[in-house]
């Protein structure tokens, strides 16, 4: 399970953010320490956190600096914009930089995405039955619980990359069906699926239309 961002955690990004731009810089773990009056054992609890899930890079060298990221001043509130990721990778945080293509403005309010919620530009011709065609943006929920039946981009045992499928719970084993005749349904252990998020509506880029609602 990825680390959890809690309230405090986004104190301390707000913190980082503001002190970059007060000083011009990036700061130091030990500069940070100490305006948070926390233990450095403490604050290396919350940067290996950041780390994990793409929101501070930290750079090893003697004086141990910090440089929020993209993501991280979008979660600090210093930007507004849903990312629209290219494509969900397997072991990799799924907002890092490298990832994000670009940003969509004015949408998160229309569609309630939180500061961890992406845009998924879809690959492919299985979820059709549902509207959702090879070019499409889907928004998806990466914190909000998947109930049986909904769309949820997953991650599949022996794939890198994420894809759309709905989702079924049967016991330790999960069902997942493509909304396309042409793919038989999957059926894995639970275990090896990992569950990216939930589908909240999308784009229709290919076609003259947009979606913002949920089909």
């Amino acid at each position: 399970m990825p680390p959890r961002i809690t309230e405090r955690r986004k104190d301390i990004l707000r913190l980082i953010a503001r002190m970059e731009r007060e000083l011009g810089r990036s700061i130091s773990a030990s500069e940070l320490s100490e305006a948070l009056r926390m233990t450095k054992q403490a604050l290396a609890d919350h940067l290996t956190a950041f780390e994990a899930l793409g929101l501070v890079t930290r750079h090893r060298g003697r004086y141990g600096l910090l440089q929020l990221t993209r993501q991280g001043a979008r979660v600090a509130g210093m930007l507004s914009g849903v990312p629209v990721v290219g494509r969900v990778a397997a072991g990799q945080p799924i907002l890092a930089e490298q990832n994000i293509e670009r940003e969509i403005d004015r949408v998160r309010d229309l569609l309630r995405l939180g500061d961890q919620d992406f845009f998924l530009r879809v690959q492919g011709d299985s979820m059709t039955g549902a509207g959702i065609h090879d070019g499409d943006l889907v928004a998806i929920c990466a914190s909000a619980e998947v109930l049986d039946g909904e769309i949820a981009a997953v991650i599949l045992p022996g794939e890198n990359t994420g894809t759309l499928k709905r989702f079924y719970r049967q016991g330790e084993r999960v069902l997942l069906r493509s909304e396309n005749d042409h793919y038989e349904p999957m059926e894995f252990p639970a275990e090896d699926v990992q569950v990216q998020g939930r589908y909240a509506g999308h784009i229709a880029l290919s076609r003259p239309r947009r979606s913002l609602g949920q089909d």
